[in-house]
């Protein structure tokens, strides 16, 4: 499940997950909230958190993500992950040279300051 973390700029995207992410979420939750923030600003902020809550995600989120990805390849300011899990934040610093984005990864303990760096 996606969660929409509130009290930030319009121009920015957080989301949380929780439990398993599913193509559902992305297509009722991540995509119409990425596309509203687009119409209204241009570019975009994203930052997903990944916390202790988040198991998994479904194949189709995944190919959901990788699609919406490379449609909006160039329609972000910043895009960041907060997690522990050290596979996807490796993940995002190997990536990171290929999205026209400034990107960062954050440890769970550094939350408050990856909801700074996004809204700014």
């Amino acid at each position: 499940m996606l969660k929409r973390i509130g009290s930030l700029p319009a121009h920015v995207v957080a989301l949380e997950a929780e439990g398993t992410v599913s193509a559902e979420d992305y297509e009722t939750v991540l995509i119409p909230a990425v596309e509203e923030a687009l119409k209204e600003h241009g570019k975009v902020s994203f930052l997903m958190v990944l916390g202790d809550a988040f198991e998994t995600y479904e194949a189709g989120a995944l190919w959901d993500d990788t699609v919406f990805g490379f449609k909006h390849l160039t329609d972000f300011k910043k895009v960041g992950v907060v997690t522990d899990r050290n596979w996807i934040a490796e993940t995002m610093r190997l990536l990171s040279p290929l999205i026209p984005a400034e990107t960062l990864a954050f440890p769970l303990k550094k939350r408050e300051q990856a909801l700074k760096w996004i809204a700014n």
